[in-house]
């Protein structure tokens, strides 16, 4: 029983945590300390968008049809703080960007001037019924089957078992999967055993010593 418990309370903690994602645009690059920046990899998958961190010097935009439709600044440092600080000739970044159908151009400026601009249309997406480069299930679900291995975990209850997620966190890929029952009847058993535990332990008198 306790088990059975804990296996509902876990179910549904990842089923919540997998509803409240959405689609991002999550970016890495690499920045060299003398200015020039690499696009490493760039991918639609589900997560969350960065806050923006209004005092740096650093931002990402994202343009189309000529027009900048998303801004956000973002943290960079070339200091490794260790004891002592350990000053880097390069260094990495990953930002989460809110998704967009339409998306021309990526482009990193420092201090408001231009240092990177990447091409993106027709990268993340390509239909040509394969699934390559930067293309995902979520941005190119034509190519990208689910459960194709496109380099993003798609942990959604579809039946199929997604390659590029660990075992534990796609349920589909678990022998004894979780019964397909609706996450709504789930919440109301584990509430309902939970309010009898409450109550048990309530009532529960404890032992008088004499």
């Amino acid at each position: 029983m306790k088990r059975m418990i804990i296996s509902l309370l876990i179910f549904l903690l990842v089923s919540q945590a997998v509803e409240c994602q959405e689609k991002i645009i999550q970016v890495y690059l690499k920045f060299e300390r003398d200015g020039e920046v690499k696009l490493n990899d760039v991918r639609v998958k589900l997560g969350y968008p960065n806050k923006p961190d209004v005092y740096s010097n650093y931002s990402i935009e994202l343009e189309s049809n000529g027009k900048t439709i998303l801004e956000k600044k973002f943290f960079l440092s070339f200091t490794l703080m260790s004891d002592p600080p350990i000053e880097l000739n390069e260094t990495g970044k990953t930002i989460n960007l809110e998704y967009f159908d339409d998306v021309d151009y990526l482009i990193v400026k420092k201090n408001g001037e231009e240092i990177f601009r990447y091409q993106l249309a027709g990268k993340l997406c390509n239909p040509d019924k394969n699934c390559e480069g930067f293309e995902t299930h979520f941005s190119c679900p034509e190519d990208c089957k689910s459960g194709s291995l496109d380099g993003v975990c798609n942990p959604v209850r579809d039946g199929m078992c997604d390659q590029d997620c660990f075992k534990s966190a796609d349920v589909d890929c678990t022998k004894k999967p979780f019964p397909k029952y609706p996450i709504i009847i789930l919440s109301i058993i584990v509430l309902v055993v939970l309010v009898l535990v409450i109550v048990f332990l309530r009532n529960r008198k404890p032992k008088q010593n004499f």
